[in-house]
Order: structure tokens, then sequence, then C-alpha cells
């Protein structure tokens, strides 16, 4: 039954076939899955530089480590201070945000370290800091944001850390640019940092 298929239709049409049916299935194993095509869309920069997403871009123009900050404010005074102190490190990013014709809402912030964890900027009251802390501040067209985040983290995760942005509340959502930026730095440059990084950093007006 089969030799007289292939008499009637012919070998060379067959062979098509078999060729056509390899394509089929060669595209399917190469096709993304739903969830690779709604993942964030990575865009990757370096400190100092202007990196551009879909809806939004951010300049990291540096960042500094500390062990204590002094802030002002309290609920009992806000003549009260504070010194809020980590197991950890501190690490302050100063930044640019920019929104791109429409707003964006807050732009998120964590770090991503080498071993695949993640530490997410403090709230906007850890520290307080009236108009620098950008953790949940709008940013609109045509209206540059510029301040910094906050991160409490071990030193060792510094090592070979990534800062990454994106517009979702918590993670980065379907369809979202998410910014990363390479901090550069390597073992001997964070025991460098560490080794001078103050005991306490003023954040007082």
């Amino acid at each position: 039954m089969i030799a007289q298929s292939l008499r009637r239709v012919g070998w060379r049409q067959w062979v098509w076939v078999v060729i056509g049916l390899a394509l089929i299935v060669l595209m399917r194993k190469n096709m993304l899955s739903y969830d690779e095509r709604l993942a964030p869309l990575p865009v990757h920069g370096a400190l100092e530089q202007r990196v551009v997403g879909r809806t939004f871009a951010v300049t990291v123009k540096g960042f500094r480590l500390a062990r204590s900050y002094k802030t002002a404010g309290g609920w009992v005074s806000r003549q009260q201070t504070l010194v809020l102190k980590t197991p950890g490190i501190w690490m302050s990013t100063v930044v640019s945000l920019e929104a791109f014709q429409q707003p964006v809402g807050a732009v998120s912030a964590r770090v991503r370290a080498a071993d695949g964890s993640y530490y997410t900027a403090g709230a906007s009251d850890r520290p307080t800091v009236k108009g620098v802390n950008l953790t949940g501040e709008p940013v609109l067209p045509g209206l540059p944001q510029n301040g910094a985040y906050f991160f409490e983290l071990p030193p060792a995760q510094l090592v070979g850390a990534h800062l990454e942005f994106f517009t979702a509340p918590h993670v980065p959502g379907s369809n979202d640019a998410l910014v990363d930026i390479d901090l550069g730095l390597d073992k001997a440059k964070v025991d460098e940092l560490v080794a001078k990084a103050p005991d306490e950093v003023s954040l007082l007006p």
C-alpha cells in the first residue's frame, strides 16, 4: 500500500513532506513558551551610564557604604534623631530616573547577588530622608527624579552584585523592562570599600 502511494505521488514529493515536517518540529522546539514571552525584557548597563528601558530610563551615578545612618524624625517628636543600624552593611545608590510619555508610578529597585539572592530597597521610612529616598516616589514625564535607594545586605553579597530596576511593585511584571546595572565589584574592591565604610553617616538636613 505504501509502495503504491509512493509510486503515485512520487518520491520527490515525499522527501519535501518529510523535510517540511522536520522543520515544523524544529520550529516548535525553538518557540518561546508562554512564560518566556511574558518575561521581563532585560536591558544591561553600567555605572554612570544612562540606560533606557521600555518606559523609563535610569542613571546610577554612584554608591556608598555605611554601617549606620543618623536621620531626623520619630513617632514621638520630629526633633528626635534616629540611628539606623544593620547587622550587615548599608549601601546607598545615587540615581536619576526619567519617565517616557506617561507616568510609570514608582520605580522599584533591588540588588541581585551573584548567588541569585535579592535584596529589595528599604521602605520610604528606612531611612526617612524627605526628597531623597526614591522608594515609592512616582516618576512623571518631563520631571526627572534625582535621589537615592538604600539597601541592607551582608557585605559578602556585594561581590559580583547587580542593581535591578523595574516598574512593578515587588518583582518585575509581565513585559516589564528590567534595567540591570553591573556594579563591577570583585572581592578585593568589596573588602576595600567595607574596610573604609564609616560607622555612621548623618542624613540630617
